[in-house]
């Protein structure tokens, strides 16, 4: 969920947002606190709360959709497959460690196929298990968020916006088109580092060096034209989508 605004940086969809904990860390206490967001506000939480709230959630409808679909197909005639019930904050493309995964990859190649129609089939388990597990506010999150996703498109594609983009990418340098090609240029670096505590220092170094000038680019080009726009845009979304605010709203008290 997408809720949590995003402090001292900007551009999320064009691909301008800060890289690394620490950016964000210095922008919120060179700028200070950020303004209050009309969705928050609107919701009568803080974006910490509303995102707890969420997770919450999304781990409770995980372990309670690996308990249904497990019951499911025990039931289909899969009486052997192990024990579920630890939250594994997974759906049914989990990750290795998922025991139904696991139990799936045990089995020969026939009970196998028998398996997989047990759950994709028409009628199957998975189905089954995401009907009984959904709640009203991972639903509301989910229309939320579907929503949100349009608002951010329509703020990327300001010609402002992609202005504050482009001096974003002079100011920077390097060849960088944002913030997440610095992440991906270091996260290279680092794997092409055999070994040696120089290098390592060296890279750390560069990483220290990209993460101060990436955060003056931004607050100097960025934020003065992304943050008044992003308020407007939010204040819009939440007066043109007050059904959508109601329904997360409610849920949220519910929950």
């Amino acid at each position: 969920m997408r809720i949590s605004t995003r402090v001292g940086t900007a551009l999320a969809v064009a691909g301008l947002v800060a890289f690394g904990a620490l950016a964000a860390q210095t922008a919120l206490a060179a700028s200070g606190p950020p303004p209050a967001d009309p969705v928050a506000h609107a919701l009568g939480l803080d974006n910490a709360a509303l995102q707890a709230k969420v997770s919450a959630a999304q781990l409770e409808r995980s372990s309670n959709y690996q308990i249904a679909l497990a019951t499911c197909l025990r039931a289909a005639g899969f009486t052997t497959l192990p024990d579920v019930s630890h939250p594994t904050a997974t759906g049914p493309a989990g990750p290795p460690n998922d025991p139904i995964v696991g139990f799936a990859r045990s089995l020969s190649a026939a009970d196998r196929l028998r398996f997989g129609q047990a759950i994709q089939g028409p009628g199957g388990c998975d189905a089954h298990a995401k009907v009984t597990t959904e709640s009203a506010l991972l639903q509301a999150s989910d229309a939320y968020d579907a929503t949100e996703t349009d608002m951010y498109s329509h703020l990327a594609a300001d010609p402002r916006v992609k202005a504050a983009a482009s001096a974003w990418q002079r100011c920077i340098g390097g060849g960088f088109a944002s913030p997440a090609d610095i992440a991906s240029y270091l996260a290279s670096e680092r794997s092409a580092l055999v070994s040696g505590v120089a290098g390592k220092a060296a890279i750390d170094a560069q990483a220290a060096t990209l993460q101060a000038k990436d955060l003056a680019c931004q607050q100097q080009f960025v934020d003065p034209v992304y943050q008044p726009l992003l308020q407007q845009a939010r204040s819009a979304f939440v007066a043109a989508h007050g059904k959508v605010i109601s329904d997360l709203k409610t849920a949220l008290s519910a929950g």
